[in-house]
């Protein structure tokens, strides 16, 4: 009898200090909290039923992991670690390497795995209780942690062996899920955008309503309207504002020129507006997930008290990232054609950093480019995944099976 072909995915992988991103296929990128909470038993109510889980499975996510890649146990993973109420794990600010620590490692393997359930169930029901995956992945580390030793760690961890995931759907039922990692790349944090400006997820040129903004800037010059092919040949001096860092490299076309990174970014100001955010809702231990998936929910009881709260830290981090951008313009002797600010710290510091940033780029005659919000948020992991689709990534992808061949 043949072997049960396995299922294969395509991924681009973001593994951000609050939010991680994953984008499969080229579907919409599935976005978890960066937390895991390790448990000793399945955090399920016995009334709680396998198909409430199934179709729920990103809100109910509960693992086991076995794998030579992180620690071997039981794990809740992402809204359900939080919505535990017990202390999360995450990815400390300015504190812990991607490379090394098990986050990256355990939420990649448990959000795969909640793909493959969600894409294979039909009405709360899995035809079978085993599948086998194969991937081949991108995914990117902070530039001020990014060697090419622990770029090569992280892959190593990924690509060594195979990774066996448990999920628990329920306090009865488990499904398994064995996971190989035909390739892996890592990348530094920041350059994957490039991919993902110029390019959709088909690898057509892209031309959509992330433009909008800037074209209206242009038409009010009297210049034409753009798409992605505009930024092939530009050198774009990137400002990518995360959780924990903020990276600043400049390209031209998909290649890195001068490249840069700074210890700041909005989880730093997260975690300074945490006391007075958890006091001003009488809660006193709420994590930095929670207050940052309150800010992002227009429509939470709490927003505007976790606006209140934010506002004074952030506007303690700006200045940092306005010197950030002049210390590059500076590097590349003012050699730049475009300043693209995106990630999920652009969002919270909209209006206030074009602001300070439009005259300089005025100045220094370059093009300003605010990504829209809706966008903002997933650029490295769309950009991650137009690369693994990428032929850069497959003759990558044919040098490792040649090397590891011979």
């Amino acid at each position: 009898m043949a072997a049960e072909k396995a299922i294969h995915l395509e991924i681009g992988n973001d593994i951000g200090n609050s939010a991680h991103k994953i984008v499969i296929n080229g579907e919409p990128a599935r976005v978890q909290p960066a937390c895991f909470v390790k448990v000793s038993k399945a955090l399920f109510d016995d009334e709680v039923t396998e198909e409430s889980v199934i179709k729920d499975i990103w809100n109910q996510l509960c693992v086991s992991i076995n794998s030579v890649a992180a620690e071997n146990a039981m794990y809740v993973i992402g809204r359900k670690a939080i919505d535990s109420g017990r202390p999360l794990i995450n990815l400390e600010v300015g504190l812990d390497k991607k490379s090394t620590h098990d986050l990256p490692v355990v939420n990649t393997l448990a959000n795969i795995a909640a793909y493959v359930i969600e894409t294979n169930q039909k009405d709360g029901i899995l035809a079978k209780d085993s599948f086998n995956v194969t991937v081949d992945m991108g995914t990117a580390i902070p530039v001020t942690q990014f060697t090419d030793e622990a770029a090569r760690l992280l892959e190593k961890r990924f690509m060594e062996g195979k990774h066996r995931v448990t999920v628990y759907l329920g306090s009865r039922k488990q499904v398994f899920i064995e996971i190989t990692f035909a390739f892996t790349r890592c990348t530094k944090e920041g350059t994957p955008p490039t991919f993902a400006i110029q390019y959709d997820k088909n690898g057509a040129i892209r031309n959509d309503s992330i433009f909008e903004r800037i074209n209206k800037l242009r038409e009010t010059k009297d210049l034409p309207p753009i798409d992605g092919s505009h930024f092939q040949n530009k050198r774009i001096l990137h400002l990518d504002i995360g959780d924990g860092t903020s990276e600043l490299p400049i390209t031209e076309g998909n290649k890195p020129i001068f490249v840069h990174g700074i210890n700041h970014g909005v989880g730093h100001a997260l975690e300074e507006a945490l006391f007075q955010f958890n006091v001003s809702i009488n809660i006193p231990d709420s994590p930095r997930q929670y207050l940052s998936d309150v800010i992002k929910n227009k429509s939470h009881k709490y927003h505007a008290r976790a606006l209140s709260a934010v506002k004074t830290p952030l506007d303690q981090e700006i200045p940092h990232f306005v010197k950030g951008v002049n210390d590059q313009i500076k590097k590349a002797r003012g050699e730049i054609d475009v300043l693209m600010i995106y990630g999920g710290g652009s969002i919270l510091s909209y209006p206030e950093l074009e602001e300070r940033l439009q005259p300089i780029c005025e100045e220094r005659e370059m093009e300003l480019f605010y990504v829209p919000a809706e966008y903002a948020v997933d650029m490295n992991a769309d950009g991650l995944y137009i690369f693994v689709k990428s032929p850069i990534f497959q003759n990558l992808k044919k040098k490792y099976l040649e090397t590891v061949a011979s």
